[in-house]
């Protein structure tokens, strides 16, 4: 049996094919043609583009149901499960509707920015402790004196009004939300992302068109050298990991999704959104475990 990974565009390429199109005409007669020896999976990827398609409208959520049907006849439910409590990859034979309807539930915890965040708490005693607890931390005096940020560059303004910093006085609380609400806004405001990277490229001397690249990786580390950072790719990149999980194993997914991303945050095939970006390297990874990609 031949896995081949499809990623949502040609899916639904292949769903809506009209009579002209290729190459989607040639791929839909091979796979009718070879049902037997080809097994086409899907992943919680797959599924999380459509999360959002579901959630806009009503229209959004009929289209859903129709693309989770086709979905289903093409992938027969064979699906590539990724365990993050054992850290292991496997095939598997699960439900898609099961599957969506979980992740569904999931991301319907997810909440935009701090306020959001704190009001989606329904128990009350919770909250009161929650409360206590963030009016202490506006008790606490951060250390950080806003009218330092007054002489950075303006294209650090986005930043600035994120973190509260035109406020006197910050305090752990205004560190705290302003985190909280960067992050999220990472996923929310596609502006913010692009804007640290691109600064970020900027004041390293790294803003370069590796597209036309033999070997971008290489490419890459070499200009890393030789700016500031004084570090190749893959020193990079382990620093990185190695600041995330400390003490703890970083598992091959951990290690592949963080490379592919630091990829298009130092200026290789970049993405205009960061939830895009990582969505295609939980794409890229599922895809690594098939035949074909």
């Amino acid at each position: 049996m031949i896995r081949t990974y499809l990623d949502w565009g040609v899916i639904s390429s292949l769903k809506n094919l009209h009579d002209d199109e290729e190459p989607y005409i040639s791929l839909n007669r091979i796979l009718t043609k070879n049902t037997n020896d080809v097994l086409i999976p899907y992943t919680s990827a797959h599924l999380s583009d459509l999360l959002t398609s579901y959630k806009q409208s009503e229209a959004g959520k009929i289209q859903t149901e129709l693309d989770l049907l086709y979905l289903e006849k093409l992938t027969a439910n064979n699906c590539i499960l990724y365990d993050y409590q054992n850290q292991t990859t496997y095939p598997s034979a699960y439900p898609i509707n099961k599957y969506f309807a979980e992740l569904l539930e999931n991301d319907s915890i997810k909440v935009g920015n701090f306020d959001s965040f704190l009001s989606s708490f329904t128990n009350n005693d919770l909250n009161n402790k929650f409360s206590t607890s963030l009016d202490t931390l506006k008790l606490i005096p951060s250390g950080i004196d806003p009218d330092k940020y007054k002489l950075l560059s303006p294209k650090f303004n986005k930043f600035k009004d994120t973190f509260c910093l035109n406020q006197h006085n910050t305090n752990y609380y205004d560190l705290l939300k302003g985190s909280f609400d960067l992050i999220a806004g990472y996923h929310e405001d596609p502006n913010m992302y692009r804007q640290l990277r691109n600064a970020v490229l900027q004041e390293a001397g790294l803003m370069v068109d590796y597209s036309k690249c033999e070997n971008p990786i290489k490419e890459i580390s070499i200009r890393l050298k030789s700016s500031v950072l004084n570090m190749t790719f893959e020193e990079f990149a382990d620093n990185n990991i190695k600041s995330q999980f400390k003490n703890r194993q970083p598992s091959k997914f951990d290690i592949f999704t963080n490379h592919y991303i630091l990829l298009d945050f130092l200026g290789y095939q970049k993405d205009k959104r960061m939830k895009n970006l990582i969505q295609d390297a939980f794409h890229a990874y599922y895809g690594a475990h098939c035949d074909f990609l």
